[in-house]
């Protein structure tokens, strides 16, 4: 029997740090820079009907041998007519060796930490080494 580790966004709360992330973030650059890391181009599905989207991302880890998926939405009405966020989703994270499901996560505080990531490694390894701003 396969143990799946469910992360609801409380979980997340209290082990997630922006610091955690940026290394993740970075090292997960470095991997898909030494071709260790195998990520497809993200499929993107519209829902005019509702005004939202849908976007999958997914990527092999070859050295940590696990694979990911990442679903999130953008339903921007949401707050307003939903009381709901407008960005939701789901991560789900399996053992690349066997296809064993090991983790889902919720996907909105993971996806608004790995932006800010991206724009905090940009602006380290951009950015002048004299800059004390960044916009």
């Amino acid at each position: 029997m396969v143990e799946v580790l469910v992360l609801s966004k409380k979980d997340l709360q209290q082990s997630l740090t922006m610091k955690n992330t940026i290394g993740v973030v970075e090292e997960a650059f470095k991997g898909l820079a030494l071709g260790e890391v195998v990520m497809p181009p993200s499929a993107f599905i519209a829902v005019p009907k509702h005004k939202g989207e849908w976007v999958v991302k997914s990527a092999l880890i070859n050295n940590l041998d696990v694979f990911g998926v990442k679903m999130s939405c953008g339903y921007f009405e949401n707050p307003q007519k939903h009381n709901l966020p407008s960005v939701m989703g789901v991560v789900a994270i399996a053992d690349s060796k066997t296809g064993a499901p090991l983790a889902i996560m919720d996907g909105g505080m993971i996806t608004g930490y790995r932006t800010g990531a991206v724009a905090g490694i940009a602006a380290r390894h951009l950015a002048r080494k004299n800059s004390k701003i960044a916009a």
